[in-house]
């Protein structure tokens, strides 16, 4: 007898999906960089920044492809249960607790070292720029390190003693598991840092642009590259909105509202989804890359003429459209 595994098959396809397309991203973007791949191996901050990438991309292919693991482990187990409350018993344990703990922590260092990994393109940037101020990007390089450390210790610090992250009895007893993910001042500190360190990041192309003569085609491709990190703030937002309204913040509160899982799958899965726009936000700009150098290719001019007659013969340009006329390309 299948209890509740409809729910937890929909969650694992969901999860599965942005795996799959996160572990995509790195391959993707070397791929798209291939033609100036060596290029990008002169610049120092070229490599730093491809390097926190490849970082971040690391972690997640860890943790992520564990989660996903874990939750078609469920899915069997939900299959096989009896009852909630058994299944609760036998899935549940300490081990997953401190999983899910760790799980959050290399979840924060993700999504901070792709945040690195934008300072180090823009740094790219900057040096490659003459008269232009080098002091928001210094803030900017500055702060989302500290907010990092932040976080960090605010997610450590929430549950005292330390060990009730993993109280698994206490959560059987009560319905009420200490833990940073559902945690109100955890998540608090968590979007506003998160907000705060990417529109600092959005900020930082258009002080470029307003420092330089550009042309419209420049900065309209400055723009698409950098003002992509609004994918990550608006998926951050997403996330903080839907799980306060689903009151998932509340489980510390006054109201102190029972976990479940399908709050549980909420806050993971929109975790994912802010992961995963994160990783595309990186790529993106090397598709557009690919598409802008493919669209001059395709816009190479070709003069048309109309001739009639044979070459040896002598031919006459003619302004007319019939079967007799000529069509020859000339190109630049």
């Amino acid at each position: 007898m299948a209890i509740n595994a409809t729910g937890a098959t929909n969650f694992f396809i969901c999860l599965l999906v942005m795996q799959v397309i996160m572990t995509l991203c790195l391959p993707l973007r070397f791929y798209l960089l291939r033609k100036n791949i060596w290029i990008r191996t002169k610049s120092t901050l070229n490599l730093w920044s491809d390097g926190f990438f490849v970082f971040g991309w690391a972690l997640v292919m860890g943790f992520g492809w564990y989660v996903v693991h874990q939750v078609w482990e469920e899915v069997s187990s939900r299959k096989a249960a009896k009852s909630e409350h058994a299944f609760v018993k036998s899935f549940v344990t300490e081990a997953m607790a401190k999983g899910f703990l760790a799980i959050y922590i290399l979840a924060v260092t993700e999504i901070w070292s792709v945040k690195a990994a934008f300072i180090f393109m823009y740094a790219d940037l900057y040096s490659r720029t003459v008269n232009v101020r080098k002091h928001a990007l210094y803030a900017t390089a500055a702060f989302i390190p500290l907010t990092y450390i932040g976080l960090i210790i605010t997610a450590l610090k929430e549950c005292t003693p330390f060990s009730d992250n993993w109280n698994i009895q206490k959560l059987f007893e009560t319905g009420v598991l200490c833990s940073p993910i559902t945690s109100s001042r955890t998540n608090i500190v968590s979007i506003i840092f998160t907000i705060t360190t990417d529109i600092m990041l959005i900020l930082l192309p258009f002080h470029i642009m307003t420092s330089l003569t550009l042309s419209a085609p420049q900065k309209r491709g400055i723009t698409f590259i950098f003002a992509i990190a609004a994918i990550s703030v608006s998926a951050a937002f997403a996330r903080f909105v839907i799980l306060s309204k689903m009151e998932v913040y509340l489980v510390f509160s006054e109201v102190r509202q029972e976990v479940t899982f399908e709050k549980y799958y909420w806050a993971v899965g929109l975790a994912f989804l802010e992961i995963c726009a994160a990783e595309i936000a990186f790529v993106l700009p090397a598709l557009r890359s690919v598409l802008v150098e493919r669209r001059k290719r395709c816009e190479k001019e070709v003069t048309l003429v109309r001739i009639v007659g044979d070459e040896e013969d002598g031919a006459a340009v003619v302004d007319r459209v019939d079967d007799e006329a000529k069509v020859w390309g000339f190109g630049r």
